[in-house]
């Protein structure tokens, strides 16, 4: 399982570590302050040797909410998930603060 996100949910890989022991391994890819396009980007090259028993978890970025730029972020995201069918893909919004 891999965690791709901004800085608001650092502590999301060793939570899932804890709950789900050893069913899976769980990185953590942490950019503080990155716009969707820069996980998304750095995300790519991680990404290429994953399967279908793999899980990429991508979480949206607060800094695209903060300066409104919610359609270039889903442009990235989209653009991100096309070409990497091989694996399991999950976005979810950014954590309510």
């Amino acid at each position: 399982m891999l965690i791709i996100s901004d800085i608001h949910t650092r502590l999301c890989a060793t939570n899932f570590k804890f709950e789900i022991k050893d069913n899976f391994d769980v990185e953590g890819l942490v950019k503080l302050g990155a716009a969707a396009g820069i996980l998304v980007n750095t995300a790519n090259s991680d990404i290429t040797d994953l399967t279908k028993n793999d899980i990429v978890i991508l979480c949206g970025s607060a800094d695209d909410v903060a300066k409104n730029n919610s359609k270039t972020a889903m442009r990235h995201i989209r653009n991100f998930i096309k070409p990497n069918n091989q694996t399991n893909i999950i976005t979810v919004s950014v954590p309510y603060r």
